[in-house]
């Protein structure tokens, strides 16, 4: 049951990406902070997915990756950045409204207590790792493009998700989910494997849309 819900969510999220690239940069915008968002208030939860145990966050961070992979190739470099920028920016706001919202007393304090202290830690610590790989990704994007500008969009934005979410599982885990998870070797190998499954389900519509022109030398 959960992976056919893994695969609704997936396809669920591409629509959504490719309905807000065709409504503009503002709209991904928009998209893409709530994707970093998504990934990092559901990062705590443990799901089985075929047979492994992993993270239910995964399709949120591949669906955020696509975005501002789409972003850079309309929009260049330096508004990708601005999005990397503002995704932090909301990720640790957030955290500190949670913080804050903590510290009332009244029902269900206990739950909320729970809740975000594991969440505190986690969602700082990913928001250092995120903005580092995102930074990383806008390098080599550009780089595939300028080196390879034959290859299509679509191969450009899987080559990408493939190299830095090993990056970015195998620092999240060891960082964000020390103490939190049991066997993190597994946890890596399984969520890596989880997003390269959802990258493969979203790659097909992207092969689709013509590489932009459109800011190229940003």
């Amino acid at each position: 049951m959960n992976e056919w819900i893994f695969v609704a969510q997936t396809l669920f999220l591409l629509a959504c990406t490719l309905g807000a690239y065709r409504l503009g940069r503002e709209a991904m915008t928009v998209w893409i902070t709530l994707q970093m968002l998504s990934a990092n208030f559901f990062l705590l939860k443990q799901v089985p997915l075929f047979g492994w145990e992993v993270t239910s966050c995964d399709a949120y961070i591949v669906s955020a990756m696509v975005g501002n992979n789409l972003l850079q190739d309309r929009y260049g470099k330096k508004f990708a950045r601005i999005v990397v920028m503002l995704s932090w920016c909301a990720l640790f706001a957030f955290a500190g409204c949670a913080h804050f919202h903590s510290l009332f007393e009244g029902k269900g304090e206990s739950l909320y207590s729970i809740l975000v202290q594991s969440y505190t830690w986690a969602v700082l610590s990913s928001s250092l790792i995120s903005l580092s790989m995102q930074w990383l990704d806008i390098q080599l994007f550009g780089w595939v493009k300028e080196k390879y500008p034959k290859l299509s969009l679509g191969w450009r934005v899987l080559f990408s998700i493939m190299f830095i979410q090993l990056l970015d599982t195998t620092l999240f885990t060891y960082i964000a989910l020390a103490g939190t998870h049991h066997h993190l070797t597994h946890v890596i190998v399984f969520s890596y494997a989880i997003k390269l499954i959802a990258a493969g389900l979203t790659i097909f519509p992207i092969l689709c849309i013509k590489p932009s022109k459109e800011h190229a030398c940003l």
